[in-house]
């Protein structure tokens, strides 16, 4: 398993499914959450155990209220991850964060992954925040070799939820939370980075750290006292590891703790502060201050021995006391040598790119604000809006949340609007012309790179006769001050374009009308795209092609789907599986297939009218539609989600189906369920499994739940199972099966252990019909062909068993 996500939970429960949610919605999923309940008042535990129920991956721990520290210890404790994953339960993990970390951690095998995050807020604002210097970032690095890194990276700059650690680095070292105290994450994280060898800085935000007025963070009281204790373990640590002296400037900062006192001890509170912490000074903490030269902290400490308070001081009377110091005299000759050479190099830089970027100021300058309407933490750089012919007062780029967008936006016919989802970035050059309508969308965190062609016409008609006068008809809306006024737009053909969440469009590349761009897809540099590009495949050239799907770390059965409908290798076999998306098409074939005439036979003879039908593993619906035109009453159960091999392609099935009979709504219902937990009160004259039962996690619960949904009497009917001889025969069925390599989920029985399943379920097995003896099984193989075929020659044979429910139907 790779990662452990340990989350601890003190009232927050309300704010708990946000943070799981961000966890869960991931596509990589090789973790487990570990929940604690750190004593909560408010009914947290009931939400973590609704959460448990939903979702597998969770696991709850209970304990009595003793602080997050105590919290986060016991869910490293039960741990079984590689990396221990820290994460707060008010905040949560920005979209995609767990896969990509997953594949930082196989790339480098880090001690600790140390995470960019954002400040969110209510309004939804997002304020990226990072105190770790530009040049680290995308490097490992060894924290311990150089003060100014490993301040960066733990003490006050690294709460645990900025930390992927290995389980196994906390548990060899003894790496733990203090427990009982606030503040707690300060020994841990300099403990950790003391003896990390490898650690990654990761550079995108991956952590939203949600700004709750309500938090522990920003509590100003008795809490502050509990930093003494994690002072003093700071500084052992420290002392420990022989940093004391080497790390002075770091660890002075927990000898006089200065600023914690300004912003966290509250004005009661400070007399005994400063008492107590006086009595906790030791003369090698008095000659670590004197030999850094630090005044303010030097006074600080002072005072705190006689037991006095500090006078409010500015921070400007501080800084003249600190350049006052021979230390801060150094320390400023340092820091302006190193800001005038930062200065310099900018100036020369601005130097050589002064023109451009007066025109690029001139440029956005220009985008008129009524036109154009950007979502929090977005950014249009070098881009324009042009609306021509007609401007209305709207807006006619839409921009989300995050993005940054350039190009030029052009709306010839001065309709439609241009929207670009969160996250994501058009480049430099990049141009969209708009004029239709139904507009141009863009996904979130779609990549189009510079000088891209979007449009959604053909701009002038095909016939030349038609488009004879066009130039001049421009010239005519220029030189008038009306652009575009004079063009006749009647005989241009056009139609919305669509590149959906996570495509990427390659330079200079050209997206035509009509085109819908998938998911996660990618379109090869300088490609001309006239038809749609399925989801989570490449293509390319001119016109563009499928070249190959895109490299995943984990396919589903939906997307699996989608992207095969993009191989031009793969019609043939999704025509005849009948999982096609042309739905209309394939509700037709199957209706008319020998196979469908077959099996609704075996019920016609067994039932004089018309039966209940549970379609089990539904699938797109086209076996659930097909005998509900045939007048049976059907119930489709199907566990997947999506619209082509999901529950929702079961819906635009049936729509399918209604434009043959509108009334097959009244015989027809479907629902998303497991076989191995559905329950119903109905009780069914037959059940129809199609290419289902290999797939049960479980096949003898899945039958045992078959047989009791069945009436005394019922048939049950396991149609085109795949049937395999031994353990050699079924490894080179999946290695052959063009879905196995992808998703995974493929599987075959011996007949066997198909007949095990149905009779340890009280099942009769009535009858086994191999491949070669019915069409069931060996379409679209004509029987003149499956005669002729050696059924050992077919990797994963389809049998179909016939079982019946002992007893009489009522």
């Amino acid at each position: 398993m790779k990662f452990s996500f340990v989350i601890p939970v003190y009232n927050t429960g309300s704010l708990l499914e946000k943070c799981v949610a961000s966890i869960t919605a991931n596509s990589f999923s090789d973790y487990e959450i570990i929940i604690i309940n750190d004593g909560s008042t408010d009914g947290s535990a009931e939400i973590i155990e609704g959460l448990a129920r939903r979702f597998s991956a969770i696991r709850p721990l209970n304990q009595a209220n003793n602080g997050q520290g105590a919290a986060r210890n016991a869910g490293v404790r039960a741990a079984r991850g590689e990396y221990i994953w820290f994460v707060d339960s008010d905040d949560w993990l920005l979209d995609g964060a767990v896969s990509r970390v997953a594949k930082v951690t196989g790339a480098y095998s880090p001690d600790v992954v140390v995470l960019n995050y954002v400040n969110a807020y209510d309004d939804g604002r997002y304020i990226p925040r990072s105190n770790i210097a530009p040049e680290l970032l995308g490097k490992v690095i060894k924290p311990a070799e150089k003060e100014n890194v490993f301040a960066s990276v733990s003490c006050w700059n690294t709460p645990p939820w900025r930390l992927v650690c290995k389980r196994q680095l906390l548990l060899d070292h003894g790496i733990v939370f203090a427990e009982g105290v606030f503040y707690e994450d300060h020994p841990f994280a300099i403990h950790l980075m003391l003896v990390a060898e490898r650690v990654f800085i990761y550079p995108p935000a991956s952590y939203a750290y949600f700004q709750r007025p309500g938090s522990t963070t920003h509590a100003n009281d008795r809490k502050a006292f509990d930093f003494l204790t994690v002072r003093q373990l700071s500084i052992d640590l420290f002392k420990r590891f022989g940093k004391f002296e080497e790390f002075s400037e770091l660890a002075s900062s927990y000898v006089s703790p200065r600023n914690f006192y300004d912003a966290h001890v509250a004005e009661p509170f400070r007399q005994e502060f400063v008492e107590r912490l006086g009595k906790l000074i030791t003369p090698e903490d008095q000659a670590l201050l004197e030999k850094l030269d630090d005044p303010v902290r030097i006074d600080f400490v002072r005072g705190a021995i006689a037991g006095r308070v500090p006078k409010p001081e500015k921070a400007t009377i501080r800084r003249i006391k600190l350049l006052m110091s021979a230390g801060g005299r150094t320390r400023l000759r340092l820091a302006l040598r190193n800001r005038l050479i930062g200065l310099l190099r900018r100036f020369l830089r601005k130097t050589r790119s002064f023109g451009v970027q007066a025109r690029q100021l001139i440029e956005v300058g220009q985008v008129p604000a009524l036109n154009y309407r950007l979502g929090t933490g977005s950014r249009l750089e070098h881009a324009r809006v042009d609306v021509r012919l007609q401007s209305e007062q709207r807006d006619y780029l839409v921009v989300g949340n995050h993005s940054l967008v350039g190009g030029s936006y052009v709306f010839e016919r001065g309709v439609g609007t241009i929207s670009i989802g969160d996250f994501s970035s058009v480049g430099h050059g990049t141009m969209m012309i708009c004029t239709q309508p139904e507009g141009i969308k863009i996904g979130n965190q779609v990549l189009i790179s510079w000088d891209v062609t979007v449009i959604d016409s053909n701009s002038h008609p095909l016939d030349p006769e038609l488009r004879a006068g066009d130039a001049f008809d421009w010239l005519s809306g220029i030189e008038t001050g009306h652009y575009g006024a004079f063009k006749d737009w009647q005989d241009v053909a056009a139609a919305p374009i669509v590149i959906e969440d996570r495509a990427w469009i390659g330079f200079g590349s050209t997206i035509m009308k009509g085109v819908t761009i998938g998911r996660g897809a990618v379109v090869a540099s300088r490609s001309v795209v006239t038809k749609d590009v399925a989801p989570f495949t490449i293509v390319g050239g001119n016109p563009a092609s499928f070249i190959s799907y895109v490299p995943r770390g984990q396919w589903n059965w939906e997307d699996t789907l989608a992207a095969a409908h993009g191989d031009p290798a793969m019609r043939d076999t999704l025509r005849h599986s009948y999982i096609h998306k042309d739905y209309a098409d394939t509700l037709h074939r199957y209706r008319h297939s020998e196979e469908f005439r077959e099996v609704a036979g075996i019920i016609a003879d067994r039932y004089e009218q018309p039966a209940s039908i549970l379609d089990v593993g539904a699938g797109n619906g086209v076996c659930s539609v097909a005998f509900a035109l045939e007048n049976h009453e059907v119930v489709a159960i199907e566990p997947g989600e999506g619209p082509i091999g999901g529950i929702d392609a079961v819906e635009t099935m049936a729509k399918h189906g209604a434009w043959i009979d509108p009334t097959i709504f009244d015989r027809l219902s479907w629902e998303r369920a497991d076989i191995l937990t559905y329950q119903t009160e109905k009780r069914f004259d037959a059940v129809l499994c199609r290419q289902a039962l290999h797939h049960f996690s479980d096949p003898h619960l899945a039958v045992q739940n078959i047989f009791n949904l069945l009436k005394p009497g019922g048939t049950a009917l396991f149609v085109r199972e795949h049937v395999v001889f031994d353990a050699d025969d079924k490894q080179a069925f999946l290695k052959g099966h063009p879905f196995q390599k992808f998703y995974g989920g493929e599987n075959a029985y011996t007949v066997e252990e198909y007949i095990d399943f149905i009779k340890k379920s009280g099942l009769v097995v009535e009858k086994v019909l191999k491949f070669g003896d019915s069409p069931i099984n060996y379409e679209p193989h004509s029987r003149e062909i499956a005669q002729k075929l050696d059924e050992r020659d077919i990797a994963g044979r389809p049998y179909t068993f016939v079982a019946v429910k002992p007893g009489r139907s009522k």
